[in-house]
Parts: structure tokens; C-alpha cells; sequence
């Protein structure tokens, strides 16, 4: 019975590490035509997400298992990239320095802060918040604090939750400490992580019950990494600017917002 259960877990780490090494290599078909493409949908292949039509035909991005269909119905293809996660890696990696460097030169330029003193949300949102509808981009601020992650420009879930540590240590009068957003305060993701919120707020550590409540949230889905720092980006923003700006400090005066960076962790 031992060796069973032992051969067992053996079989079940084996697929799972298969599972975690899917190589996806970008291809491109030349001149397909509408039976080859019907043979393509056919075989389940997505069609409408990701692929691109351009001069060098039809461009896919498929696993090995799909390439393999793709071969055996004697279509033709010829290989872009060879390992998609390679090549997005080797790309960010050698791209974060030059973003890390213009993300600085946003906080300090002068032309960006002179900008924002002309059309600032205290100057263009204040007597109708969040419903700006004019044709000029608004020139906003970047946050001092706000900074990439490690992760192709991203941050990790231990990089998230170190901002928020640090958003507390700085701004304590008007957001919470990271709090376990589960029932029971006890509960986990499928991978043993703590799903966490914070609230801002002007008294955030009470929950005060004649304010409406309003709920941000990022990383609902697998991939969407940009949510994540869209938010950072925001809360950030928000805390620079209570007590400077009388939008946000309206906003914050008299609404609690919460905030879960990460649902899907």
C-alpha cells in the first residue's frame, strides 16, 4: 500500500512538473488560406486572442502539444521564437534599467510639475470627480514613492506587500495596516498565500458607518500584472496628495476606500 501512495505522489509531481515546463514558441503561416484556418479552429485553437495577421502571414503563439496537431494536418509553419518565455524575460530584464531611469526623470522634471500645477484633479475633477470627459489628457503627478518591481518592471506578491508595509509607516493617519481579507481571517489561497486589503481613509483604522464604502481590486485573473501596478500607482497618488490637493482630500475625507492588490494570488 506504501509503494502504491509513494508511486502515486511520484506520478502526480512528474505531471505537475510537466505542466509548469510548457514551452511556447511563436509561428508564423504563410498566406493561409480559409481551409487552413478553418482546420486551425477545427483543432480548438484561439483564433481571436493573440494571433495577428501581417505580412508575414498568420502569427500564432502555440504550446508544443499544439504545434504538434498543427504538423500532423501537414501545415506548414515556420518559428519565430523559439521560447516565448525566454524571450519575454531576456526582454524585461534588459528593458527595467532603461524603464527604472524614466520613471525617475518623470518625478523630476520640471516641465512635468509645472504641468500639474495647470491642470491638476483639484483644478479640473473637483466639482465632478471621476467623470472628466474633456479632450486633453490630464498631465498627472507621478507619486515620489511609486517604483517598479523585479518582475519585468512588476512587482512580486512579497514586493506588494512591503509597499503596503511601507505605505503604513508612512502615511499611518490615513491608511491601514494590511489586514486578512478572508470570512474567518484564517482562510488561504489554493497555495497557502493570505489574500491581504488595507483601507484608506481619514480615520483608516475604524470602520466608520455613515461613509460609503468603495472597493479596489487588482489581479483578479492570471496575467494581469498591470492592474496591480495601476493600483499601486493610484494609491500612491492619493496618499502625495491628501491635504495638498482638495479633490483627494475631499475623496478621502469623506469615503472609505479599500483596497485588495492582489485577488488571485
Amino acid at each position: 500500500m506504501q509503494k502504491k501512495l509513494f508511486t502515486f505522489i511520484a506520478l502526480l509531481f512528474f505531471i505537475f512538473s510537466q505542466a509548469q515546463q510548457v514551452n511556447y514558441k511563436r509561428i508564423t503561416i504563410q498566406n493561409p488560406t480559409q481551409r487552413i484556418i478553418q482546420n486551425l479552429a477545427d483543432m480548438g485553437l484561439d483564433l481571436t486572442c493573440g494571433a495577428v495577421i501581417n505580412s508575414q502571414g498568420l502569427q500564432l503563439e502555440l504550446s508544443k502539444e499544439e504545434l504538434k496537431r498543427v504538423k500532423n494536418k501537414g501545415i506548414a509553419y515556420n518559428v519565430l521564437i523559439d521560447d516565448l518565455t525566454k524571450y519575454y524575460a531576456d526582454r524585461a530584464t534588459k528593458n527595467l534599467p532603461n524603464a527604472i531611469q524614466e520613471l525617475e526623470a518623470q518625478k523630476t522634471s520640471l516641465h512635468a510639475k509645472a504641468g500639474f500645477g495647470k491642470t491638476s484633479v483639484s483644478n479640473i475633477l473637483f466639482d465632478n470627480i471621476g467623470q472628466y470627459n474633456g479632450c486633453d489628457e490630464i498631465n498627472w503627478s507621478t507619486p515620489t514613492n511609486f517604483k517598479l518591481g523585479s518582475m519585468g518592471g512588476c512587482f512580486t506578491v512579497s514586493e506588494t506587500l512591503a509597499e503596503l508595509d511601507l505605505m503604513r509607516s508612512l502615511y499611518p493617519n490615513i491608511i491601514s495596516v494590511k489586514t486578512d481579507a478572508s470570512p474567518n481571517n484564517n482562510q488561504t489561497t489554493l497555495e497557502g498565500r493570505t489574500t491581504y486589503y488595507v483601507r484608506i481613509s481619514d480615520n483608516p483604522d475604524i470602520d466608520e458607518a455613515n461613509e460609503p464604502e468603495t472597493l479596489y481590486t487588482g489581479m483578479t485573473h492570471s496575467r494581469e500584472v498591470s492592474s496591480l501596478m495601476n493600483l499601486m500607482y493610484y494609491m500612491w497618488y492619493i496618499l502625495e496628495n491628501y491635504g495638498s490637493d482638495p479633490a483627494i482630500t475631499s475623496l478621502v475625507n469623506n469615503q472609505e476606500l479599500y483596497f485588495i492588490p492582489i485577488v488571485n494570488s
